[in-house]
């Protein structure tokens, strides 16, 4: 199985993943959202709280292979410059089609020297990785606009959203939009042509590029997108409703 790195094909350094798949970890299954889960008296189905997403641990048993001693060494050299940095980049595989892993190394590679006797054509070494989240997620960015009344999540799980909110009249109380029954508000005076970006992941409002959320209501909730159909409601046909998204998959 090959890997892309952050858009580059890792065969092009001779990488392969080694053996049958049991020395590896966390790739092709990762676990889903922490949640606590309470019995509500009085109440046929308990209440349920996500808590949040853990970073996955991910191990991989991998080689260098080469036809000669010196590629060997340059595809050595060329794959730790590219790996070694500790930003998220994108993973992908052949096998999950459509959806990444954002990861970055865990620590040094332990890779043997370029010490190497003559003869050697692979390196075999463990590559230890850190996934941002605990799921897959799209490759590309599914972007939406306008929004109508209804928008459907198909994946596994809920997945944040960036609203952007493009005034088309003047609003001088501002604005508010419901995602299944989860509302967003904003209290302060808007005008045509203005453009009010509301990021759900981590919580955040800019107006015009600005941060502003001085204006945001003290009740405003940021919302996702629930598993399954989310009827759309808004205060006012004065703005257009656009959304950006990754669909997460178990």
């Amino acid at each position: 199985m090959s890997i892309v790195w952050d858009g580059t094909d890792l065969a092009t350094y001779g990488f392969t993943l080694m053996g049958d798949g049991s020395e590896e970890s966390g790739l092709l299954s990762l676990p889903g959202m922490r949640r606590q889960i309470t019995e509500m008296p009085g109440r046929a189905w308990p209440e349920v709280v996500d808590l949040g997403r853990d970073p996955r641990d991910i191990r991989l048993s991998c080689a260098l292979i080469a036809t000669t001693h010196a590629t060997l060494l340059s595809y050595r050299a060329s794959f730790l410059a590219l790996v070694s940095s500790s930003d998220f980049v994108s993973l992908t595989v052949p096998d999950i089609t459509a959806r990444r892993l954002m990861v970055h190394t865990d620590g040094e590679i332990a890779m043997p020297r370029p010490e190497l006797a003559w003869d050697t054509l692979y390196l075999r070494f463990t590559w230890d990785l850190k996934s941002l989240h605990s799921f897959w997620e799209d490759a590309s960015l599914v972007s939406v606009t306008p929004v109508g009344a209804e928008l459907t999540n198909d994946g596994h799980e809920p997945c944040p959203v960036t609203w952007t909110c493009t005034v088309t009249a003047d609003l001088p109380t501002g604005l508010w939009f419901e995602v299944g029954g989860v509302r967003f508000t904003y209290s302060g005076a808007l005008v045509t042509n203005d453009v009010l970006v509301v990021s759900t992941d981590l919580p955040a409002v800019t107006l015009n590029g600005v941060v502003d959320m001085a204006n945001t209501h003290v009740d405003a909730e940021f919302p996702w997108l629930a598993v399954d159909t989310n009827d759309i409601t808004k205060s006012s046909a004065s703005f257009t409703l656009g959304a950006d998204y990754r669909r997460w998959y178990r």
